[in-house]
Parts: structure tokens; C-alpha cells; sequence
């Protein structure tokens, strides 16, 4: 559809599969020279309806005409984001797991969740078996997997670990590791 839709987002947010972090911008020009001068307006229009029903529950949908925007009713085009800023022992964290993880660690440390250890290894549950995240001092302990690791979930379950895994993070969403591991700490 040419310029009529855009979307943009950084490529950690695309490899993390966070649709909440893409920006989707869609404007229709809709002057009257626009509408007249064209025989490809009207596909052009059913296309961008069709695109406003593909696109309206996202988070961060914008749309517009360019009469609203002659008219200054349009919406903020780009919706101010707030950046996240990860610090201290969270750094070497975010550093140590997968690049589809890093969000994922910023989330963790704005929910002020007690600090897991990264690139964790169990030897007892296989020889490379590696979680991204761990809580081992919980009861039981959590292991969060991605990847080939994901695979070995049932060992690591039978060594008596509670398995979170990437699909579960993309199904349940973000909050649901948060409140696991904050409801373990309390408890």
C-alpha cells in the first residue's frame, strides 16, 4: 500500500516476538483531489479498512486522514515511549542471555523481581543443560529455558525445578514469570 502504513521497531523487540513494542502508523490521504484524481482510490481505501481490522487491538495503532491533520484533530503520530534503563548487577545479566531475552530482563528488573542468576548450568539435570534465568535458591527452584534447551524441560522437572519456557513466555506473557517469581519470594 505504498506509504499508507508503517510500522517500525527495534530488531530486539522483533526477535523477542513483542508485538506490544512495534509502532504501526496508518494515514490515509482522503482530499477531495486525492479521492477524484485516481481510479486506484477505492481499492486503495479497501485495503486500508482492511488493514485498520488487521491492526486495531495492537497496543500502539495509530490512524489518521490527512484531513484531520489540515484540520489538527489527527493523533500523535509516534506515541512517546518510555525507555527502560537496566543497571547495576542487571547489565551483566541482560548481557549474558539470548538477544530475544533482553527485554525480557529490562521487564524483569522495572518489576523489581529478585535478580536471577544468568547462563545457569545444572549438571545433575544433563551435562549442557543451561537455563538463560534461574532462581535456584526458590522452593522449588525456577529455570527459565529457550531454545534447544526447551527439550530437556522434563529433566529438569524431574530434578525437582519448576520449567518456565520461552513458548510459555510468548503464550502467558511477561507478567506471568513476574508474579511466579515474585509469589516464590514472598513464599
Amino acid at each position: 500500500m505504498g506509504q499508507d502504513v508503517i510500522a517500525f521497531s527495534t530488531l530486539e523487540a522483533c526477535l523477542a516476538n513483542r508485538r506490544d513494542q512495534v509502532r504501526v502508523t496508518a494515514r490515509l490521504g482522503d482530499s477531495e483531489d486525492e479521492r477524484l484524481a485516481s481510479q486506484s482510490y477505492r481499492p486503495r481505501w479497501r485495503l486500508f479498512l482492511a488493514c485498520l481490522n488487521l491492526l486495531q487491538f495492537c497496543n500502539s495503532f495509530n490512524f489518521f486522514t490527512t484531513s484531520e491533520v489540515a484540520e489538527g484533530v489527527a493523533p500523535d503520530v509516534i506515541p512517546p515511549s518510555v525507555a527502560q534503563q537496566t543497571s547495576g548487577a542487571w547489565i551483566e545479566i541482560r548481557e549474558e542471555v539470548i538477544t530475544a531475552f533482553r527485554s525480557l530482563v529490562d521487564d524483569l528488573a522495572t518489576a523489581q523481581v529478585p535478580i536471577p542468576e544468568a547462563a545457569y548450568e545444572v549438571e545433575e539435570v544433563e551435562e549442557d543443560a543451561i537455563a538463560e534465568l534461574a532462581w535456584p535458591n526458590y522452593s522449588p527452584p525456577v529455570a527459565v529455558l529457550a531454545g534447544e534447551q526447551i527439550y530437556l524441560a522434563s529433566k529438569w522437572q524431574d530434578a525437582g525445578w519448576q520449567v518456565v519456557t520461552s513458548d510459555d513466555i510468548q503464550v502467558k506473557g511477561i507478567n506471568f514469570l513476574i508474579n511466579l517469581v515474585s509469589d516464590r519470594c514472598e513464599g
